[in-house]
């Protein structure tokens, strides 16, 4: 029965789909049996798969002989400078700069790195201005220190000689002048546009400056004051240490090829350390140098005190308890066991407590080092030169670099200001082709100053000698002149010495200062000191060896050290000023009230007013009195605190029960 609107191609359409598909492989089966067979091709010749091996195994003869010829044909060499031809590729552009992405960093001027894409720069085929304006310093401070040289370093350093006088101890008066610049701050500026409207301005690119980037220099003047312009006063430029060389000299007027510049930013990154914290010199004696936001750090322990005194004390009474628990844990573990179950429990709670207590001690420990930079028995940190860091190498995460320079040739009681800067490697060295007009010079400068620091604040040198009036008495009606009782202090030896007299007017301060043992401050004979040089002839001159590396010159118990004599038992002083007269202040009241005031003429003609009582509560005598008293002890050992007696353990042993009588009833009953 025919279906009404169906066609007949319709009605037997698969049969159509189903025919056309049987044809296609018929033909396909046809041309496998009835066509040529394959062929393979071989140098431009043409084989069949059973007759290609042959010219293969020929060709395979062929190469194992040449890799076996001693003696092969090798090419000629063309003479190529790979330096020139590097300055000449980087010269001139190929074409726009493009940000590929890699698993590594590219190094040196006009090298590409992907590591961030995010931060792509297309500079396109025009020139343009790069910011180029490396940031200042911040906080720059100095502090004055007297300092003993370990008499090694004048063996060893000849430059120092005229640093020192000509005896011994080797007493210096220096400063260091510390500052802090912020790598971040210098990453910021190099990404940043310095003019986004205008199209001749661009941030510099990142793989120019990225993971590339070193300090090579800090560099610090020095001026006496400010004059009414301004202007510094006698401006000086501080170099590196007598006798040390610099780690990365200066360029000059010399020009680098780009090897020499990539290789001059490695080495820089390797002493970034050196470059910005050098070391000072080895003491002989006396307590350790430091910077001055170490000397800020004691001033914050002073302030502190309160507080970590009451950590001490928390401390101790942690350890008071672990010791205590401790025996409680070790009677457990030896007791005889009676009561089983409990004896464990017991056991499990005392083990668990003397954990606890024992983290809680070294939480202690770890929040006095963390919050006041003190050990355990609240005594400061010693603060040393940091070297290579990984917060060096990476100089640009860096927000807080510390960096300082050592100058030591101050006048004692003489006043300076001081500036700083840094000196990076130059990111547009090499780039002339992509530098505006106004900038290409910069293409073949290697290194880039950065802005001067704001002058810091005046830094008083230590004088050679202090005097405070601690008391004075005023003349009386029977015949009594007026007095005064005063302390001097002098450096000798690695800490400040004390003497105390009482002078009357016309008395000049003169007297002997308090010494300790003589053989703790020893006088050697340097010609019997062997050089660094010949304890070690691969040491380089002028090297970077942490202070205290061959320990201190004085020994403990009183010893006294080979090829040394004693020193001196007693140091006489003669301070240039005397006293005039001691007299009320003006408007002061009477009796108790009454404030004296003694009066002095120094070596100058001056007259030198002191009130009594006042000086002696500052901050410089505090530190010149506790060098005074800790000089007392010098050379001693200091005596371990003994172990605290251990308590009586309590009789442990189970209480025996006496035994049960019959009582009145149950004797009667025998017999």
């Amino acid at each position: 029965m025919r279906r009404k609107g169906i066609n007949v191609i319709e009605q037997h359409v698969e049969k159509v789909v189903l025919g056309v598909v049987a044809l296609v492989l018929l033909l396909v089966l046809a041309f496998q049996f009835l066509g040529g067979p394959t062929q393979v091709e071989l140098d431009r010749n043409r084989y069949t798969p059973d007759r290609a091996y042959t010219p293969l195994q020929d060709r395979a003869r062929t190469l194992v002989g040449g890799m076996n010829n001693p003696e092969p044909e090798l090419p000629e060499r063309p003479a190529v400078s790979l330096s020139r031809a590097w300055d000449e590729a980087v010269a001139t552009p190929a074409g726009p700069t493009t940000q590929i992405a890699s698993l590594g960093r590219a190094r040196g001027p006009g090298a590409v790195a992907g590591s961030q894409i995010e931060d792509a720069i297309v500079l396109g085929d025009g020139v343009f201005r790069f910011p180029v304006d490396v940031p200042a310093p911040r906080a720059v401070r100095g502090v004055s220190f007297p300092f003993t040289l370990h008499p090694r370093e004048i063996v060893t350093n000849r430059d120092l000689a005229s640093h020192v006088g000509e005896g011994q101890p080797f007493d210096i008066f220096a400063v260091t002048v510390e500052g802090s610049f912020s790598g971040l701050e210098l990453r910021e500026m190099f990404r940043t546009d310095p003019d986004p409207e205008n199209p001749e301005t661009a941030a510099v690119p990142r793989e120019w400056w990225d993971d590339n980037i070193a300090v090579l220099r800090v560099e610090v003047e020095r001026a006496d004051g400010l004059d009414e312009n301004g202007e510094p006063i006698n401006l000086v430029s501080i170099g590196h240490l007598p006798g040390r060389e610099a780690p990365i000299e200066p360029v000059g007027e010399r020009t680098l090829g780009a090897e020499e510049h990539q290789e001059r930013i490695r080495d820089a990154e390797a002493l970034a350390g050196r470059i910005m914290r050098p070391n000072f010199f080895r003491a002989a004696s006396g307590e350790p140098w430091m910077p001055p936001s170490g000397f800020e750090l004691l001033a914050s322990i002073e302030q502190n005190a309160s507080q970590i005194q009451r950590r001490v004390r928390e401390l101790e009474t942690v350890r008071d308890n672990i010791r205590r628990t401790e025996r409680d844990l070790e009677a457990q573990r030896t007791a005889p066991r009676v009561g089983g179950q409990a004896d464990q429990e017991r056991r499990r709670t005392l083990e668990e407590r003397l954990q606890s207590l024992q983290v809680q001690e070294q939480r202690i420990i770890i929040e006095m080092e963390r919050d006041f930079h003190v050990d355990e028995r609240g005594r400061a940190l010693p603060v040393r030169p940091a070297q290579l860091s990984a917060a060096d190498a990476l100089l640009l995460d860096n927000a807080d670099a510390k960096a300082w320079v050592h100058d030591l040739d101050v006048e004692p009681g003489r006043s300076y200001i001081y500036r700083m800067r840094v000196v990076i490697n130059n990111p547009l060295f090499g780039q002339r082709a992509r530098l505006h007009e106004d900038q290409r010079p910069l293409a073949t400068q290697h290194e880039l100053p950065g802005r001067w620091s704001s002058w810091s604040r005046p830094v008083q040198v230590d004088r050679r000698a202090y005097f405070f009036v601690n008391s004075a008495t005023e003349g009386d009606q029977l015949g009594a002149g007026p007095s005064a009782q005063v302390e001097v202090f002098g450096f000798y030896y690695g800490y400040w010495r004390r003497a105390r007299l009482s002078i009357q007017p016309g008395d000049r301060i003169a007297g002997s200062y308090e010494l300790p043992e003589p053989n703790a401050m020893p006088i050697f004979d340097l010609e019997a000191i062997e050089p660094e040089s010949a304890r070690d002839p691969g040491r380089r001159p002028g090297g970077f060896e942490p202070p205290g590396q061959d320990g201190p010159a004085v020994l403990p118990d009183g010893e006294l050290p080979p090829n040394a004599e004693p020193g001196p038992s007693s140091l006489p002083f003669v301070l240039d000023t005397m006293l005039l007269d001691v007299a009320g202040s003006p408007g002061s009241g009477a009796g108790a009230d009454r404030r004296l005031q003694a009066y002095f003429r120094d070596a100058d003609g001056r007259i030198v007013v002191r009130v009594v009582g006042r000086d002696t509560a500052s901050g410089l005598y505090r530190r010149l009195r506790d060098s005074a008293e800790l000089g007392r002890t010098q050379g001693r050992v200091e005596e371990p605190e003994p172990e605290p007696e251990p308590e009586p353990e309590p009789d442990r042993r189970p209480v025996r029960q006496p035994r049960e009588t019959g009582g009145g009833g149950g004797s009667a009953g025998g017999g």
